[in-house]
């Protein structure tokens, strides 16, 4: 099992992100001296007083290559049937590269010390913290066991490629580090986490298979509906689960008491009025697919897919 695996928010369902969050005080250079004034910026860690400056688009970031080797001292936790438990992790930065599609966001290449036991006097060994040794992006905050995000100062967390935490950034664009630039970004960011893992209660139980198509808009038009055949408007979202639902995206995966909960609508111009004016919300379509008993479906909830995939990549 890949090492990322191990660090999945559920292993019977989608991730969101990886169990290892960060803080921007516990960074530090090669030579494990602390790194001062360490901040996000959109979606770079800077600090100030960079001797060479990266054009990252806003303020001063270290070279690329001086990121590299730079430690980081994070936090390990859910990683135990006790969601209370944490553990200390260590991790370092491999490589960094502006990422190609998108303005003033870094990705990281960073490993993390495998917590596995090692023989007496060994070295500790690092390996990916995501699949293939793919790249990460640095996001504010963290995730809870019931999957909401917190916002803590100073906390940020890596979502690597195949996470939900990655996708809502790329290729949705509700970075949650440029908030200050659009005051929707952070409620779309967080209503997109609960609609790519379909976790219409906002319990942090997924009902989503990988590889599903859908197509996203939303309220403040950061993202436009784009090509629905074969697709019906399927809920509306917010940083709690859905708002209201027309279909659920997979029947058989939704639990009967959650979709008791949840109010029926059928377009978006609906959902807007369930809500006060001005309330930012992500909706959706996908494919209304009729409801097969699990037992008879072919399919498997504990290997569900992390997330569903924008219909434009697919």
């Amino acid at each position: 099992m890949p090492f990322a695996d191990l660090l999945g928010r559920k292993l019977n369902g989608p991730r969101i992100a990886v169990h290892v969050h960060f803080s921007l005080s516990s960074i530090y250079d090669a030579q494990d001296r602390p790194i001062a004034n360490v901040r996000l910026e959109g979606g770079t860690l800077v600090r100030d007083a960079a001797p060479l400056p990266l054009e990252s688009g806003r303020g001063t970031d270290l070279r690329a290559e001086q990121w590299t080797g730079v430690k980081l001292r994070g936090v390990f936790d859910n990683c135990t049937s006790d969601e209370t438990m944490e553990f200390p992790i260590s991790a370092r930065i491999v490589t960094t590269t502006m990422h190609p599609d998108l303005s003033g966001v870094s990705e990281y290449r960073v490993e993390v010390q495998d917590p596995r036991p090692r023989e007496p006097g060994a070295e500790p060994e690092f390996v990916s913290l995501c699949e293939g040794d793919e790249p990460a992006l640095v996001v504010p905050g963290t995730w809870d066991e019931s999957g909401a995000h917190r916002y803590e100062n100073g906390i940020f967390s890596f979502a690597c490629p195949n996470t939900a935490a990655a996708k809502c950034v790329n290729p949705w664009n509700y970075h949650p580090g440029y908030a200050d630039q659009n005051p929707s970004i952070s409620a779309l960011y967080d209503a997109c986490i609960r609609m790519t893992t379909a976790d219409y209660c906002g319990d942090g139980d997924s009902a989503t298979k990988d590889g599903t198509w859908i197509d996203v808009w939303d309220s403040a038009h950061i993202e436009e509906p784009g090509s629905q055949e074969g697709q019906h408007f399927e809920a509306a979202w917010w940083r709690g689960g859905a708002v209201c639902m027309h279909h659920a995206r997979w029947p058989y995966l939704l639990k009967q008491e959650c979709r008791n909960q949840i109010r029926t609508c059928s377009s978006a111009e609906e959902a807007q009025k369930l809500v006060p004016p001005g309330t930012a919300l992500l909706f959706n379509s996908s494919e209304v697919r009729p409801y097969v008993s699990k037992c008879c479906s072919g399919g498997d909830r504990s290997r569900m897919g992390r997330a569903s995939w924008n219909r434009r990549q697919e």
